[in-house]
């Protein structure tokens, strides 16, 4: 799953195993709010199973589902979060947090 994330796309299969090591899987019931928009970033989010809504303010402006992902971007740009994130149904997700997702920027330029 993680090589079809484009960030992660340039790693070899080595650094992928590597990498899976660092992320943790959390579960979410319906209608959970996993992150929520003005916050801090502690974490990338993979979607494992089912879905969220991306809502910014009160608007609906995106529904991701399995095999996307969310976070990287003010895991990257520092900022707060730009969305809330809301679980549409039962969802998994891995996720690593900040600390660990700089790290690897660190080591590998290639995926920033």
């Amino acid at each position: 799953m993680l090589q079809k994330v484009p960030i992660f796309s340039s790693l070899d299969s080595k650094r992928l195993r590597r990498m899976a090591k660092s992320f943790h899987e959390r579960e979410y019931e319906e209608g959970e709010t996993i992150v929520k928009e003005g916050e801090s970033s502690v974490a990338f989010y993979l979607i494992v199973s089912g879905s969220v809504d991306v809502t910014k303010g009160k608007k609906n402006i995106a529904k991701f589902g399995r095999g996307q992902y969310f976070g990287e971007m003010s895991l990257l740009d520092e900022q707060p979060r730009s969305a809330s994130v809301i679980a549409r149904e039962p969802t998994r997700c891995l996720l690593m947090t900040t600390w660990n997702f700089t790290g690897y920027l660190k080591t590998d330029p290639s995926m920033a």
